[in-house]
């Protein structure tokens, strides 16, 4: 919803553009864990699924934090594939709830 209010009244900025995802992710994240800690009334995500989620963002913010110390000022851009795994992971998130 922010990013829309940000995109439809053109306010963005460059930490805007670092936060926004940064918070998605860590939601996101946190439902997946909390989703895979055994309760009574809900069903759980498998622990190689959770470790697979959080074990690709380790990845990528490791390969991310490299090539910005090698290189410098990194351009984060969203990509399809990456939007899919997003759309893929919020799905597995209702799917379980």
């Amino acid at each position: 919803m922010d990013g829309y209010i940000a995109r439809r009244y053109n306010q963005r900025s460059e930490l805007g553009a670092i936060l926004d995802p940064l918070a998605d992710k860590l939601l996101l994240v946190s439902g997946i864990v909390l989703l895979s800690i055994p309760w009574r009334y809900f069903a759980t995500i498998p622990l190689w699924l959770t470790c697979t989620i959080i074990g690709r963002d380790i990845l990528i913010l490791v390969g991310l934090v490299v090539i910005q110390i090698t290189i410098g000022k990194v351009t984060v851009k969203p990509r399809i594939p990456g939007k899919i795994a997003t759309v893929l992971q919020m799905a597995v998130v209702l799917w379980i709830y």
